[in-house]
């Protein structure tokens, strides 16, 4: 049997499965299409027709909010005007009766009559507390005293009118004005127009104050009840919108449970097949493979084949036949990987290597700034073979090559042991000197230099007459934070330095 035929047969009974699951949950779904249907059509209306009414709800006691807290007319009175503009609205409710809402007119009506007075009786006081203030300040200019003025506010809109505590704040009020009233009794003030007026209008405080108490207490108490009853009706509105949703959600329980319940077996039936079907997969399928990987790694280590049973899939038994044969092939795949590693191991090795010079060349360099932190001392010393071209040009190439080699030679016996000697680029090379060796960067440098000209090689364009070099050094100290490419320009500007200064000499960067 063919491995796409058993692997087909393997996974029919979950396909079956999975199907089946899939048209009981298409069933699922339609019968929750159905429920919300219902639903619909039985609760929605009217807990459409519902939900409007408590919005407008919520706006008459926002209007009637404002008409307690404002103290302007023209804004109570467009409060109370939008709230009777949601009264005449049509209330689409059995739960609200004619009477109700009639009720409630003549309550805003009785409420808008209690704020004109209480807006009159505030204006009332207003004038009485400014005369109070104008005849208090009068006072203190005839009398050369300062009287300070109590703090006279009214009660707040916000909280219930306590009879006590306004009480309580004017009795206060009036214990500030008694040092002034104390100056109108002295015999020089004591029949004067200002006196008699200050006496009359903190007289006249207390009637006012009291006024203006009851006419806010009627209007707490008048919004209060207002809002009592509009409070009644959203909680009406609201229980029977609970209703509706309470019995939407019983509806909707119902068939999310059955739906549970399909699923659940849905689950169960595909996680018992998933599992017998991995078993047989398991026995037939991974276990040969695994068997097979065996016997490989047997094979790479150098060992034998042991005996594999027979598969009754094709595909396997071709593979576990071929184990025997790749014994051999990979014994010379191993034999020809070591060869291959050799070589590349040679011309890794190579590549780092100047063939006509000897030293390591420009990539050997690269590599070595690369792996020296920067934080490291390091000292770069850039060499060029001086008139090197003149050289060249008067003994030709085959002995500036010649020169170039024993330049090379001689540079890296004086640095070995100590630093790096390696060939830049045509007749120049360069020198790396890290840590302690850092700090005899000017001994050696002017010992490769001397060493050089010691080599006495003839060179009839140079002034010399032999073949000198000049070395441009570059230092970088411990902590200092400047890469290795930095260093290798440095030195290169302080070799032109060397240059310009008659060459064979050492330029150092100070």
């Amino acid at each position: 049997m063919g491995v796409y035929w058993y692997c087909f047969l393997l996974g029919f009974p979950v396909f079956l499965l999975v199907g089946l699951a899939f048209g009981l949950l298409i069933n699922g779904l339609h019968r929750l299409d159905t429920a919300a249907l219902r639903i619909s059509e039985e609760y929605l209306p009217d807990y459409q027709a519902r939900h409007p009414l408590q919005n407008r709800v919520q706006t008459v006691r926002r209007a009637v909010l404002s008409v307690r807290l404002s103290d302007n007319m023209d804004v109570c009175r467009k409060a109370l005007a939008e709230a009777r503009i949601q009264l005449d609205k049509t209330f689409v409710d059995s739960t609200l009766s004619n009477s109700e809402t009639s009720a409630l007119r003549d309550l805003l009506d009785e409420l808008e009559r209690a704020k004109r007075t209480a807006g009159r009786r505030k204006t009332e006081l207003v004038f009485v507390i400014a005369r109070l203030e104008r005849r208090v300040n009068r006072l203190s200019v005839v009398s050369g005293k300062f009287f300070p003025l109590p703090d006279i506010i009214p009660s707040s809109p916000y909280a219930a009118p306590d009879a006590a505590e306004e009480r309580a704040r004017l009795e206060d009020v009036l214990k500030e004005l008694q040092a002034p009233l104390a100056q109108c009794r002295e015999e020089s003030f004591r029949k004067t127009n200002l006196c008699r007026d200050l006496t009359e209008n903190v007289a006249r405080l207390d009637e006012a104050w009291q006024r203006h108490h009851l006419a806010q207490v009627d209007v707490y108490n008048l919004s209060s009840a207002i809002d009592f009853r509009l409070r009644d009706w959203f909680a009406r509105f609201e229980a029977a919108n609970s209703l509706a949703i309470r019995k939407s959600m019983e509806t909707m329980e119902a068939e999310r449970m059955h739906m549970e319940l399909v699923i659940k077996l849905a689950i169960v039936g595909i996680s018992l097949a998933s599992l017998l079907c991995f078993l047989t997969f398991l026995r037939k399928v991974i276990f040969p493979i695994s068997l097979a990987s065996r016997q490989l790694r047997r094979l790479e280590a150098g060992g034998e084949c042991d005996p594999v049973p027979p598969s009754r899939i094709r595909e396997l038994n071709d593979l576990l036949g071929m184990l025997p044969r790749l014994k051999n092939l990979i014994a010379g795949m191993k034999a020809h990987s070591r060869n291959l590693a050799e070589e590349c191991s040679e011309f890794r090795q190579m590549s780092f290597m100047d063939d006509l010079s000897g030293v390591p060349n420009r990539r050997s360099l690269d590599a070595a700034l690369a792996d020296i932190e920067r934080e490291r001392a390091l000292a770069v010393f850039l060499l060029d073979v001086d008139n090197f071209k003149a050289y060249n040009d008067s003994l030709g190439h085959q002995k500036g090559d010649e020169a170039l080699r024993r330049v090379a030679q001689e540079g890296a016996r004086v640095v070995e042991g100590i630093g790096g000697f390696y060939r830049y680029g045509g007749e120049e090379f360069c020198v790396l000197l890290a840590d302690e060796h850092v700090y005899r960067a000017v001994e050696l440098a002017e010992s490769i230099r001397r060493a050089v000209r010691a080599l006495g090689i003839p060179h009839p364009g140079n002034p010399p007459g032999v073949l000198t070099v000049s070395i441009g050094v570059a230092v970088r100290e411990a902590g200092e934070d400047i890469p290795g490419e930095t260093l290798v320009r440095q030195a290169d500007s302080l070799l032109y330095q060397a240059k310009a200064a008659g060459r064979d000499c050492v330029r150092v960067q100070l």
